[in-house]
């Protein structure tokens, strides 16, 4: 099955044909599913919807690959045409977003270890005709372990490893060190009202005294005077009674979306204590990142004073490929995607010195469950190595962490780092990597896994 048009795939599909496969556009009865994706543009829209709709055609062709599988060999490739190298040189950011293909690629291998599956990126000089020659000498590959590789306009085949600091890829853009940040810069946190990311700001805070504007969804709101001291072991029955002296009936699923907005809200409160008494400036602003016209109006009185941004934004709704839909897809893809791109739209670009973007090894690695996350992180790792070219003033980073040991981590997804050697991060060995990374001469705008 080819799911897409145009030159290519018609050079494609007549290689195939003539090694003696039937090609057709449904998914009935087929050993082979292949995305070729379409050139954005300059359209991130256009680049995330069309990563969605290669997660939801790995999902609905599954069970049909996974039969095939059972009595021969039955994959799912992914093909693009960024840059040969999967994204990493530095394309236009709406290619950049295609380049999260691997983290769809990569889970789908976790999920179903039957399949051959296999991202393949072409350059764009090389010919209609020498692509589709590459494509079938990928098909027959014997090494069903290798799931992403590249063809440069020199046919030049590479890969990606995980490799030390030491020996960066000189196909990744470099970044040039800038002056660690002071109390004169302000520093954009997407996600620091709470969790990690808000973690880290206290702990800029207190390294560099930085002003920061943290941006959550939770609204702010003075806490009620019937919740005022009451700790939090006995607030849910707090809740109850108040919703009962109101006149109601309460339930849990009544009291437990008022206990959640209380809760976040005193952690909200002494993560902006913590700051403040570090002797830095903070403000809270409460926006959901992917809403670009409420982050220009929350920016727009702070956007002359903006140097840098730390996009820590996520969002997790994990079911199987073959489970997902739109919804969660578009949930996950938000904040980090449409977030990262509202919040770049919203400041003046020619005043960043920092920018450092939280990924993660879920996408390095792909993950059950986490095709989409895993797809969004590795999106972000490409637009750092975009953003490194676009903003050469600046220190740019995405760092893939490993699992913290707090924060967005599953207990399945603890065990499956441990299963590959990597230990959760320990939350001050995580804030530490990530303050000390503003004084680091980093070579390279992608950090390798990070793990306690």
């Amino acid at each position: 099955m080819l799911a897409g048009a145009g030159a290519l795939a018609e050079a494609l599909a007549a290689r195939l044909r003539d090694a003696g496969w039937d090609v057709r556009d449904e998914a009935d009865d087929v050993d082979l599913v292949v995305w070729l994706a379409d050139d954005p543009g300059q359209d991130w829209d256009s680049a995330a919807g069309a990563l969605r709709e290669a997660l939801l055609l790995a999902g609905r062709t599954r069970a049909v690959l996974d039969r095939a599988a059972e009595t021969g060999r039955a994959g799912f490739v992914a093909v693009t045409r960024l840059d040969g190298v999967l994204g990493y040189s530095g394309v236009d950011p709406a290619s950049a977003v295609t380049g999260g293909l691997p983290g769809l690629v990569k889970t789908l291998a976790a999920e179903a270890p039957g399949l051959f599956c296999r991202a393949v990126d072409l350059h764009p000089e090389l010919s209609d005709e020498q692509c589709a020659a590459a494509l079938l000498a990928e098909l027959h590959d014997a090494d069903t372990a290798l799931h992403q590789v590249g063809y440069d306009a020199e046919r030049v085949r590479r890969t990606v490893v995980a490799g030390p600091d030491s020996e960066p890829d000189p196909e990744l853009p470099g970044c040039a060190p800038r002056p660690a940040p002071g109390p004169d810069d302000l520093l954009v946190v997407s996600g620091g009202g709470r969790g990690v990311t808000a973690a880290c700001a206290i702990g800029l805070a207190r390294r560099w005294r930085t002003g920061l504007l943290l941006l959550g969804r939770t609204p702010l709101d003075d806490e009620p005077e019937w919740a005022r001291d009451v700790a939090e072991p006995r607030l849910k029955a707090a809740i109850a009674a108040h919703l009962r002296d109101s006149g109601g009936t309460p339930t849990p699923r009544d009291v437990e979306p008022v206990y959640r907005t209380l809760v976040a809200q005193r952690e909200i409160r002494g993560t902006l204590a913590e700051i403040r008494a570090a002797g830095a400036r903070v403000d809270y602003l409460a926006v959901d990142v992917a809403d670009a016209d409420a982050v220009a109006a929350a920016l727009s009185e702070h956007r002359d004073r903006i140097t840098g941004v730390v996009h820590g934004a996520g969002a997790l709704s994990d079911r199987l490929v073959a489970d997902k839909t739109a919804a969660d897809v578009d949930a996950v893809f938000a904040p980090k995607l449409a977030g990262l791109r509202s919040i770049l739209d919203a400041v003046d670009r020619d005043r960043l010195r920092h920018v450092l973007l939280f990924s993660s090894v879920a996408g390095f690695f792909g993950n059950r469950g986490q095709a989409d996350y895993a797809m969004a992180n590795e999106s972000l790792n490409r637009l750092a190595c975009t953003l490194a070219r676009q903003l050469p003033d600046a220190a740019v980073a995405s760092i893939n962490w490993g699992p913290w040991a707090g924060g967005m981590v599953t207990p399945e997804l603890q065990r499956m780092f441990r299963e590959r050697g990597v230990e959760p991060i320990p939350l001050d060995a995580g804030v530490r990597t990530a303050v000390d990374h503003f004084a680091a001469d980093r070579p390279v705008p992608v950090v390798s896994v990070v793990s306690g």
